[in-house]
């Protein structure tokens, strides 16, 4: 069997490190309940500031093939959406046989944020000194550093830029923060050796 029990989640961060499931955050995207995704990548592809998603599926499942329903419910979120599709079946002599199910190949899913709440953002890609000056050591795509932005009379969030940074895919090296309803904050870079710096009053909509 193969399990189908994940419609895609999201979840929600209440401020204080508190993680729910927020049902209706995709809700009227791509029906992920029926797609096998194995890469996920994040991004701001549209440039308004807010971070979008890009997932693939190795294979997806066809209207024509049933999800059957996992009644034995574990106290999850989606218990009442959990279900597995039957690629093997039981014969006659207590042994199973494979059930002739093919399935197509997989898809590229895009998701664009709305982007319609209001709040303002900056948006910092980190950019490391080999080649531009004399004793530079970090590379040129920031890979390492750590990015911090605290925006004015807020809580400080953090990024590092990573290679390799989700499941088989590669998110955008530039971090995206949100500002609320704050019009400026601080970024704080952290380099690969322990070099920082620290800028002041950047504004909302900044790309640094």
């Amino acid at each position: 069997m193969v399990d189908a029990s994940n419609p895609g989640t999201l979840l929600k961060n209440d401020g204080a490190g508190n993680f729910t499931y927020d049902a209706d955050a995709l809700a009227s995207a791509t029906d992920h309940l029926r797609r096998s995704n194995k890469g996920l990548a994040l991004g701001d592809l549209n440039q308004d500031g807010f971070v979008d998603i890009v997932s693939t599926s190795n294979f997806d499942y066809p209207e024509s093939v049933p999800l059957v329903p996992d009644s034995d419910g574990l106290g999850s979120p989606f218990d009442s959406l959990a279900a597995i599709v039957p690629t093997f079946v039981p014969t006659e002599n207590g042994e199973f046989a494979w059930s002739g199910l093919v399935l197509p190949d997989g898809t590229l899913s895009v998701e664009i944020n709305s982007a319609d709440n209001g709040n303002g953002w900056v948006e910092v890609q980190a950019l490391g000194t080999v080649g531009l000056t004399a004793e530079g050591i970090v590379n040129r795509d920031g890979i390492g550093a750590v990015v911090f932005f605290t925006p004015e009379g807020g809580q400080t969030a953090m990024e590092p830029i990573l290679g390799g940074s989700s499941f088989i895919s590669q998110n955008s090296l530039a971090a995206n923060f949100g500002l609320g309803s704050e019009t400026r904050g601080t970024v704080e870079v952290l380099w690969p050796g322990g070099v920082r710096n620290r800028l002041y009053n950047v504004e909302a909509g900044e790309k640094i």
